[in-house]
């Protein structure tokens, strides 16, 4: 019952190795593979060396593989069937437990916006943004976060812009009339960081798209200071955690 990415190969140790379609146990070849036909059948033609002993060693070195990066949990049955060259011939199976790993989500953002001090509109600072996951499109239970360090803190914001995106009064993040997460509290105002708790409804696609509808500014500030937004992204499955970009704001006055 072989899987997408699924793959019987020989591993290798210290005792069995492959050159080419030779497989050879301590530099004497035992026996030959043929042109592969699948990956996840591995078929060895042995030859006079390969006397019990080296055999093993070879079963040994034999594994499973997934090449998948959302790889099935299903139970793989792993069939080897062994024929002695007189007739005799041995079957045996076992079952591979796959263990799927969750994949940290990716951001691609530009390293570095320039912004004009106390400008009302702010300053789009992801507005190429792209988030990816490799292993899933939902985001239920993960988390978007955009901090700021530098400059007048206390008067430092991180803005929502445009139509995509409406907060009602609750706090709570909609698009398109749908509830798909909630802002912490004074989301993005001074050293607040602007955060959302993404829910069930929440897809990847939306915090790509909230990366891009955020803006950051300034309000009576006097500084002329680089601001560091550091933006932060789990996917709420758990794993690896989160993804961590960060973008330089270039203030002029």
């Amino acid at each position: 019952n072989p899987k997408a990415g699924d793959e019987i190969r020989i591993a290798g140790s210290s005792l069995i190795g492959q050159v080419g379609s030779s497989i050879q146990y301590l530099s004497i070849g035992i026996g030959t593979t043929p042109p592969t036909v699948s990956k996840t059948t591995l078929t060895v033609n042995l030859n006079l060396n390969s006397t019990t002993s080296r055999v093993q060693e070879l079963l040994r070195a034999v594994a499973f593989f997934s090449g998948s990066d959302s790889p099935s949990s299903v139970v793989r049955n792993v069939r080897i069937t062994l024929t002695d060259g007189e007739g005799g011939k041995m079957a045996r199976g076992r079952g591979v437990l796959v263990i799927p790993v969750n994949d940290t989500p990716s951001i691609d953002v530009a390293p570095s916006v320039n912004y004009q001090r106390n400008t009302s509109a702010g300053v789009a600072f992801a507005a190429n943004a792209f988030v990816t996951d490799v292993d899933s499109f939902s985001i239920a239970g993960g988390e978007l976060q955009i901090s700021v360090a530098g400059g007048d803190t206390q008067k430092n914001r991180i803005l929502l812009s445009g139509t995509a995106f409406t907060i009602d009064g609750s706090g709570n993040l909609l698009r398109a009339g749908l509830i798909i997460g909630a802002l912490n509290p004074n989301a993005g105002l001074g050293v607040n960081s602007f955060r959302v708790t993404f829910n069930s409804n929440a897809r990847l696609g939306h915090a790509q798209l909230l990366l891009r509808s955020l803006r950051f500014g300034t309000v009576a500030s006097n500084s002329n200071l680089d601001r560091q937004l550091t933006i932060r992204l789990n996917d709420g499955d758990g794993g690896l955690g989160n993804v961590i970009r960060n973008v330089i704001v270039k203030v002029t006055s």
